[in-house]
């Protein structure tokens, strides 16, 4: 499990950044991924909370060729680095905000605002467009998946944040009983990087789970 906590107001006012080392190359081809140096494929990362069923996709930040179509990450014959940006959730970052960033052009990017003291299950997809779906709105595949994922605990403290009140009200104010496994409905995530409509995001909310009001089109 990797870990980020967010205790400083400096931590909660910019993005902070998490490495990963996976083993995906005995998952894909190393060949498929990097396109021989000429033509690789996006790395997507789809995060769920298992807290809040909180979903969204972003893609790993690149060593280089985010926006040429030849995204190439660093690597040996095994580990792949897969970095992104978390960004705390209070009120700048979230609609509403001045700095909203939970929005397409951050996701692309490699960042990602989310919800604090939940843990995230993260899947990965890889994907020779720059695109954050994962599937067609038929249903069908649109990235495909990497047998293969990771888990982020993401913490607050909000007494060591000046700017925030503790609890920060822009967190979740309730959570359903967490659970080893999610059994929520796992959703397929829009070109937006996001659940499609408030419907989908929204029908676990027997769980009384409150978030910010999503923007689904940006």
């Amino acid at each position: 499990m990797y870990n980020i906590n967010f205790t400083k107001t400096s931590e909660s006012g910019s993005p902070q950044e998490v490495k990963v080392f996976l083993n995906l190359s005995s998952y894909v081809d190393p060949k498929i991924l990097s396109g021989g140096g000429t033509s690789g494929n996006y790395i997507i990362l789809k995060f769920r909370g298992r807290n809040t069923n909180y979903q969204r996709t972003i893609i790993a930040k690149p060593a280089s060729g985010l926006f040429t179509g030849n995204p190439q990450y660093t690597h040996t014959n095994r580990a792949w680095l897969i970095k992104f940006d978390v960004l705390y959730a209070k009120a700048l970052f979230i609609p509403g905000g001045v700095a909203n960033s939970d929005i397409l052009a951050q996701k692309l990017i490699g960042r990602i605002v989310l919800p604090c003291d939940d843990i995230y299950d993260v899947s990965l997809f890889y994907n020779s467009d720059l695109q954050l779906n994962t599937h067609l709105p038929g249903g069908g595949k649109y990235a495909t998946p990497i047998n293969i994922g990771f888990v982020l605990n993401a913490n607050q403290s909000a007494k060591g944040v000046a700017s925030l009140t503790n609890p920060d009200t822009t967190q979740p104010i309730s959570f359903y009983t967490s659970y080893n496994d999610n059994d929520l409905d796992s959703e397929n995530m829009s070109a937006f990087g996001k659940p499609d409509s408030e419907a989908v995001e929204n029908k676990n909310v027997e769980y009384g789970v409150q978030n910010w009001t999503t923007t689904y089109n940006n």
